[in-house]
This record gives structure tokens, sequence and C-alpha cells, in this order.
């Protein structure tokens, strides 16, 4: 079991695992619901529903996944709640998406792309924008129209401030030149990606860029003593 993280909702303590056991999770999350109708807070109510219809997707059992997420937005948009509204468009584009519905999964990811830039919350724009180019990368297999949402994505990344997305895009666009036999600018993101997780100090991650960029450099040796002189 990995770390406990503990979350307070106006009262309620949950626990919530990073490296997650599933049941718990679900455990816990249908009794804080429970506490929500006791409360009347449909607000907690359709975070938490939302939060079990994401667990039910990773556990690939979308018909209850899409159950709890369809609670979610009815509730969501009975008490005009854009935000949670925006969450549960965003997980039935995931689901529609991991059943290779990409059509649909855009639209549903485009619907929530349209609310957030309504809200103006540049994270969750971040958020849709990035999701929706990995729809087109490896749904599609449009690389051009993947390229544009995940700089897209990236820029309000760095104007939030959020390096680990922003490492996570760079990794995502070094893919995408990979695959258009780009190689060095590859591994310029590959490398962008590295200093920012040296400089969060994060060793492990670190260690998995440098391991791809050895991967990509391996029949050049004097071109990966070139990288390690700039790294």
């Amino acid at each position: 079991m990995g770390k406990t993280y503990l979350y307070v909702f106006g009262g309620v303590t949950k626990e919530f695992w990073q490296s997650p056991d599933y049941n718990k999770a679900i455990k816990i999350f249908q009794a804080a619901i429970i506490r929500a109708e006791d409360s009347l807070n449909n607000k907690w109510k359709g975070q938490f529903l939302n939060i079990l219809g994401s667990i039910y997707t990773y556990q690939e059992d979308y018909d209850k996944a899409l159950e709890y997420i369809n609670s979610a937005l009815s509730i969501a948009k009975t008490i005009n709640d854009k935000s949670i509204i925006g969450t549960s468009l965003s997980l039935i584009g995931r689901v529609n998406s991991n059943q290779n519905d990409y059509d649909t999964a855009i639209e549903y990811h485009q619907k929530a792309l349209n609310l957030r830039e309504k809200l103006g919350d540049k994270t969750t724009i971040a958020n849709s924008l990035r999701a929706i180019g990995i729809i087109y990368e490896k749904g599609l297999y449009d690389f051009d129209k993947a390229e544009k949402y995940f700089n897209r994505s990236r820029q309000l990344y760095k104007e939030v401030g959020d390096e680990r997305m922003i490492s996570m895009l760079n990794q995502l666009l070094s893919r995408l030149n990979d695959y258009a036999g780009n190689y060095d600018t590859a591994i310029e993101y590959l490398i962008k990606s590295y200093k920012i997780y040296l400089n969060l100090g994060e060793s492990i991650r670190c260690s998995i860029i440098l391991s791809n960029i050895i991967h990509e450099n391996i029949n050049n040796v004097n071109h990966l003593l070139g990288v390690f002189d700039i790294i």
C-alpha cells in the first residue's frame, strides 16, 4: 500500500491511496456520498460520484463508471455547478476514449473544454487540451492536430507554473517528433523534461528520462556524448 492521503470536505475525512486499493477506495467514497446526502450537500455528492466514476474507469468497469458519472452530471446540472459538469463531461470522454469511440470522446472533451474556457480555469483548460491531443495521437494518429493541442496545453501549464505537467507535455511532444523522425528535436524535449525533474529532485523520473535519451541515441555514441555535455 502506498502513501495515505487525508482529504477533508466539510468535516468528512477520507483516505485515498496513491497506489490504490480500489475496493477500499470505493467503500470510502460510498460512505462519503452517504455523509453528503445526510448533510444535504449536493456539491460534495456530485464530486464523490465523479471520483467513484473515475475509479470504475480505471477498473475498466465502464457501465458502472458511466452510472456514477451521469449521476454526478445530473446533480451538477440541478445545482448549476459548472466545475462539476466539466469534470463529468471530461470523465465521459475518457470512458469513450478507453472504449475506442474516439469521435464521441472528442465530442465530450470538447464540451468540457468549451465550458472550462468560459470559466477561465487555465489548469482544467490545459487538462482538456491534453486529453484531446492524446486522442488525436494515440487513437486517430493525426499527429499535426495532436501537436497543436499539446502546445496549447503546455503553454497554459507554463502560465500557471505547473512544472510536472510542463514536463509531461515535453515528453508527449518528444514522442510526436520521434514519430516524425525529428530525433534531435525529440531529444531536446526530453532534455527539458530531465532538467525539470532534476530541479524538482525527482531522481526516479530523471532516470527514466535518461534511459529514453540513451535509447534514442543507442546507435550514435558521439551524439549521445554531446547530449550529456548539454545536460
